[in-house]
């Protein structure tokens, strides 16, 4: 058995929730717990904070240790809203040391969960080298971490990460769309793999309105 950084992200957020509606402690004391296990997780490079999974993921064409944008992103909300709950400077320091890690471009060599197209839109991945790419549950997820990110450091340099996800959201959305009508069965599968729902597709539009941010101007294939 295996502690996967994804599920045990969500199980905390979701507990922080539960702290959040009923204000009972033993929900957030859950959360602070789950949170810990995943600082132990943690594999640090650099400035980076990786949350890798240990085990070979066949269909997916992913070898352990292998990391993906979702596991990532869930952590850095879940850190990010412990701070914005708490003030613990030590939570904000996990949370950017897993930002600093989804800033990391495709590489050859070392982890990575972000690139940019041939378009120039940046894409958060779930499989980075794997069975494919853009896919849109872990790039919208990674899109609402960013934005719970950047609530807790207000800096312009997650602003323009924040900004990128977003217009990638804003382009290629209906494009997205248009997928699920004529290949229904393949993003149905894309969708349940993750038990992502079309809630969060309306999360996504209330917190890019929300946002109010306007639409950056793409610069060799980033916002500036």
């Amino acid at each position: 058995l295996y502690y996967t950084p994804t599920n045990l992200g969500i199980q905390a957020l979701r507990r922080l929730e539960g702290y959040r509606r009923t204000g009972d402690v033993a929900y957030l004391d859950s959360a602070r717990r789950m949170a810990e296990k995943l600082r132990t997780l943690g594999v640090v490079e650099g400035d980076r904070i990786w949350l890798p999974f240990p085990y070979d993921d066949k269909r997916a064409r992913m070898r352990a240790p292998w990391v993906n944008a979702l596991g990532q992103a869930v952590s850095l909300a879940l850190f990010s809203r412990l701070h914005r709950l708490e003030g613990r400077p030590e939570d904000l320091a996990f949370a950017t040391g897993l930002f600093n890690s989804i800033t990391q471009l495709k590489r050859p060599d070392g982890p990575w969960v972000t690139e940019i197209d041939l378009d120039g839109y940046l894409w958060f991945e779930h499989y980075p080298d794997g069975l494919r790419g853009h896919v849109l549950n872990a790039h919208a997820y990674t899109v609402l971490a960013l934005r719970d990110f950047w609530q807790e450091t207000r800096t312009a340099e997650v602003r323009r990460w924040l900004e990128g996800g977003l217009t990638t959201l804003r382009d290629k959305l209906i494009k997205i769309g248009a997928k699920v009508t004529k290949h229904s069965k393949y993003v149905t599968f894309q969708l349940a793999e993750v038990a992502v729902t079309r809630n969060l597709f309306a999360a996504i539009l209330n917190r890019i309105a929300q946002l109010a941010i306007p639409p950056p101007v793409l610069v060799c294939g980033m916002p500036v």
